[in-house]
C-alpha cells in the first residue's frame, strides 16, 4: 500500500489533520514551556503557520479547490491575448486614477505605520 500525501488535487485528510494538530501542539508547548524569548516567539509563530496551512487546506477541500491540480494550464490559456485584446474577466487591480492612487497609498501608509507602532511598542516598551 502506497502512502499518498496528495489526493484529488489537495492534501489527504490525514495530512490536513496532522498539520492542524502539530501546529496547535507547537503553539501550546511554546506558550506553556518555552520562555518568552525570541526562540519562544519564533516557535509560537511557526506553530501558527503550520496550523494555518492545515486549516487553509481543510477549507480548500471543503470548497472543492484543488491547489495541486493541473487545471491552471487551461486558465492560463484563457488569459492569452487574442487580436490585440487581453481576455481578462475582471479589470486589473492596480489603481488607475489619481484619486485611487492617493487612497491606495494612504491605506498602505496607515497599515505600515500601525505595524511599525506595534513592533516598536512590543520591543521597547514591554
Amino acid at each position: 500500500m502506497k502512502i499518498r500525501f496528495i489526493e484529488d488535487g489537495n492534501f489527504a485528510r490525514w495530512v490536513r489533520t496532522s498539520l492542524l494538530i502539530v501546529g496547535l501542539l507547537t503553539m501550546v508547548i511554546a506558550y506553556e514551556y518555552v520562555p518568552p524569548a525570541p526562540f519562544g516567539g519564533f516557535l509560537l509563530l511557526l506553530g501558527l503557520g503550520v496550523a494555518a496551512v492545515g486549516g487553509y487546506a481543510s477549507r480548500a477541500h471543503l470548497l472543492k479547490i484543488k491547489p495541486f491540480d493541473n487545471s491552471y494550464k487551461k486558465v492560463r490559456r484563457s488569459y492569452e491575448v487574442k487580436d490585440g485584446v487581453v481576455n481578462m474577466p475582471f479589470p486589473a487591480s492596480s489603481p488607475k486614477t489619481r484619486t485611487q492612487k492617493v487612497i491606495w497609498w494612504a491605506c498602505f501608509t496607515i497599515g505600515m505605520g500601525f505595524i511599525t507602532y506595534l513592533i516598536v511598542k512590543n520591543i521597547f516598551f514591554s
